[in-house]
């Protein structure tokens, strides 16, 4: 592995161009890989995501029920079903997590449909 992080600005610029034409070509290919870390990381990204749009959903607070708590706010929450919600979390994210993964390991949309100003250098057979 070729060292790239050369002080001169000649090197540097070449260096850099170079990882980023190994990076592109040899990861973002079609049928590209995904490592388990990604993959996890990418899982808990969209939990975590799906879960605070979840999290608001079905709410009773203090106000709804009625009984405020002295020194409390009545929007705080009196019944939550948070491990109902969580439960519904992990489902709706693995499906999401399912389809994202299909998508980036099949290659439907690739690094280059995102390049709107050609910056990407063009493909070598």
């Amino acid at each position: 592995m070729a060292v790239w992080w050369n002080w001169r600005r000649s090197d540097i610029r070449c260096n850099l161009a170079r990882l980023h034409t190994n990076i592109c070509h040899s990861r973002f290919e079609k049928g590209s890989n995904m490592g388990i870390t990604s993959a996890l990381v990418l899982y808990a990204v969209i939990w975590f995501m799906t879960w605070l749009i979840i999290l608001p959903l079905r709410i009773q607070t203090q106000g709804d029920m009625g009984e405020i708590v002295p020194g409390t706010h009545v929007g705080s929450p009196e019944v939550h079903h948070l491990k109902k919600k969580a439960w519904v979390t992990t489902g709706v994210a693995a499906v999401l997590w399912i389809i994202i993964v299909g998508v980036i390991l099949y290659g439907v949309v690739e690094v280059r449909d995102f390049d709107w100003f050609n910056r990407l250098p063009p493909i070598t057979d």
